[in-house]
């Protein structure tokens, strides 16, 4: 019995053992299964490998060899509406050769500013749009006689400037709208293409194009702003950097033709019919007399009395025949209380210079809508002209006399940039919007400047010429604090002289034994 059950447990044994060394088997096949998969694996893995390794490569190979397909040349687009933004009169006189030079000179203004503003730009090519109507801008030279009288007579110019430099085009859009339009799309355009790195933008003077830039006001590094002879002061808004080309473009508007001189009366029989009809009374004109009358001209505050003859009893009568050194150079800052004569002998006789007749130069948009620092901007007589400041409406004034009326603005700080006492200054000193700006700049022009238009202060806040439309004077008028050398100035602006500081001007009045003339601040 006991070699029995010896010899079933045995049977037991062998069986278990016979099924253990089968899933053994099993085990091993599916190891050598894995393994075979994993070999054939790594080699496709290895094939891949090497594919990739010889494409980079030869992608290597490539860039090497043609750079500029994958990493584009930086450059900087100068976009301008040539509508506007007017060429000065002796590069479009020179029609074709004066339009290769405009270009050059353009392009020429466009590195320095870079260099200066962003010296890493210093590589990046200068690519200059000018869009323009050629058939109007020609109709509108030919009128300020800077051009011929063909129809299309501004085209050698614009194909002189389109064939001096490469990237130098002026391209004729046919009307103001094309321009417009094509200005409105160049920008978008360029200010998406990342290898544009900046734009100076020459078309500040509509309002319809701030449309292409509040998308993009936050992007300052990438726009910088022209000036022109008609610049809106709104884009200022912005806080984008503005420069200007004053040696390019023209600082003011197209010259108005004058009268044909066939249909003009002499000067002498102007002067004798204004005479005849001016009505004075005791020195004074009459108020039925129009206020732009050659005899309204006539200061006694520059020693020219109302009916043409020299103010004799004037206690600077006898310094009169001597010229005033620095007013010679457009920087005498006595004005009327100058002890020398100012400008020509004909000036202190009786003669109308220093003030303009009656014509379209005389309306106060004619004014310089923006100035240059560092400069003061004078007519053809040195007189000092204003920036052109429109009437604020009546629903700015209202807002301004609500903002002020328990404190008053401080006039240092809001208009010159700095309070010389803002610890101890009475006056409000809060943030101003810009709208309340310029009604506070509009209130302070309307005060005299002591010096009238011999005044060359840099930052004189103070008004030099009456920019009120028909106003008939000081002593005419109800109100009107301008002086009457301040009346009838002629708004054509002819240029400009170096502004001086504070100081020299009092070191300059001391030198010329003025008396140290104190200025109203």
């Amino acid at each position: 019995m006991s070699n029995d059950r010896k010899l079933n447990s045995l049977d037991t044994k062998l069986e278990q053992f016979r099924l253990s060394n089968s899933r053994h088997q099993d085990d091993v096949q599916n190891i050598i299964k894995g393994y075979s998969a994993l070999i054939e694996e790594h080699s496709r893995l290895l094939d891949e490998n090497k594919v990739l390794k010889d494409e980079s490569i030869k992608e290597a190979v490539h860039v090497a060899a043609f750079p500029s397909r994958t990493v584009p040349r930086p450059y900087v687009l100068v976009l301008v509406d040539g509508n506007n933004y007017i060429f000065n009169d002796e590069l479009i006189r020179e029609k074709e050769e004066g339009g290769m030079r405009a270009a050059r000179m353009l392009n020429e203004a466009a590195e320095k500013y870079l260099q200066r503003r962003t010296p890493r730009l210093d590589d990046a090519r200068i690519i200059v749009r000018v869009y323009a109507d050629l058939t109007s801008l020609s109709i509108r030279l030919a009128k300020a006689n800077l051009s011929g009288k063909e129809k299309r007579s501004f085209s050698p110019f614009a194909a002189g400037f389109t064939r001096s430099l490469g990237f130098c085009d002026f391209l004729d859009a046919l009307h103001e709208e094309g321009t417009k339009f094509k200005i409105r799309e160049s920008f978008n355009a360029a200010f998406e293409d990342p290898a544009c790195s900046h734009i100076l933008y020459a078309a500040c003077h509509d309002l319809s194009y701030m449309d292409n830039i509040v998308p993009h006001k936050v992007c300052r590094d990438k726009i910088s702003l022209v000036q022109g002879a008609d610049f809106d002061s709104n884009y200022h808004h912005f806080g984008l950097e503005v420069t200007d080309f004053s040696t390019i473009f023209r600082w003011s508007d197209l010259p108005t033709p004058a009268a044909n001189p066939k249909h003009a009366p002499h000067t002498s029989e102007r002067s004798k019919i204004a005479t005849k009809n001016s009505g004075t009374k005791n020195g004074h004109a009459s108020t039925s007399r129009n206020w732009r009358d050659i005899n309204s001209y006539a200061s006694d505050d520059v020693g020219v009395s109302l009916n043409g003859s020299q103010d004799v009893s004037s206690p600077h009568h006898k310094f009169k025949s001597q010229p005033c050194r620095y007013y010679a150079k457009g920087t005498c800052t006595r004005g009327d209380k100058c002890s020398y004569r100012h400008g020509s002998e004909t000036t202190s006789t009786g003669s109308t210079e220093g003030f303009a007749l009656d014509s379209v130069e005389d309306r106060p948009n004619r004014l310089p809508n923006i100035l240059t620092p560092g400069l003061i901007t004078i007519n053809k007589h040195n007189h000092r002209l204003d920036k052109y400041l429109r009437p604020p409406t009546s629903q700015d004034w209202e807002i301004y006399r609500s903002y002020f009326k328990e404190k008053k603005p401080c006039n240092n700080y809001y208009l010159k940039g700095q309070c010389p006492n803002p610890y101890e200054c009475e006056y409000d000193h809060e943030h101003l919007s810009p709208m309340l700006q310029y009604v506070l700049e509009y209130v302070v022009k309307e005060n005299p400047c002591p010096r009238n238009g011999a005044c060359r202060e840099a930052d004189c806040t103070y008004g030099h010429l009456c920019q009120k439309a028909g106003c008939p004077g000081p002593r005419l008028g109800k109100g009107c604090r301008m002086r009457k050398a301040m009346h009838g100035v002629d708004f054509q602006s002819m240029g400009t002289v170096p502004a001086i500081g504070k100081e020299e001007v009092r070191m300059r009045e001391e030198d010329d034994g003025h008396g140290g003339f104190d200025l109203l601040v």
